[in-house]
């Protein structure tokens, strides 16, 4: 069995959930900066 390749694979995991985080960060941002212009 190759460890490596796992351990790899994890890695590139970790570093899209991160990215999909950030994105979703940005996302949520603009949505409440929308929504308080809306209403203001």
């Amino acid at each position: 069995m190759d460890t490596n390749k796992h351990e790899w694979d994890f890695e590139k995991l970790v570093v899209a959930i991160r990215q999909t985080l950030e994105y979703m960060d940005v996302q949520a941002g603009r949505a409440i900066n929308i929504s308080l212009t809306l209403k203001n």
